[in-house]
């Protein structure tokens, strides 16, 4: 869905398509499809950007409670929020990487 809303915003020309970013909020390790599929997914995506001369989306990751490696595999950042930790000040932070992702 993430990718097909990227495509809509670019027909539509209401985006420059400059830059994008994917926030993925996850709550543990347990998916209920298979992981492979998901790598799969990003990276055919992947794959078409930079197969048009176009850098990828940024994947930025915030995990609760668990670990997670998919931000590593997709040149992302990763960041873990604790039980009872802050959600938003985690998710929030993020704008001060994206000079150096984009």
């Amino acid at each position: 869905m993430t990718f097909k809303t990227f495509r809509d915003s670019e027909n539509a020309e209401s985006t420059s398509g400059c830059n994008q970013a994917i926030l993925f909020l996850t709550d543990g390790p347990q998916m209920q499809d298979r992981e492979v599929l998901l790598f799969e997914l990003l990276s055919n995506e992947a794959g078409k950007y930079t197969n048009n001369g176009r850098k990828p989306p940024v994947l930025l990751l915030t995990a609760l409670g668990q670990e997670q490696t998919i931000a590593c595999e997709y040149d992302g950042v990763w960041s873990k929020v604790k039980d009872g930790g802050d959600l938003a000040q985690s998710m929030g932070a993020y704008y001060k990487y994206l000079p150096m992702l984009v």
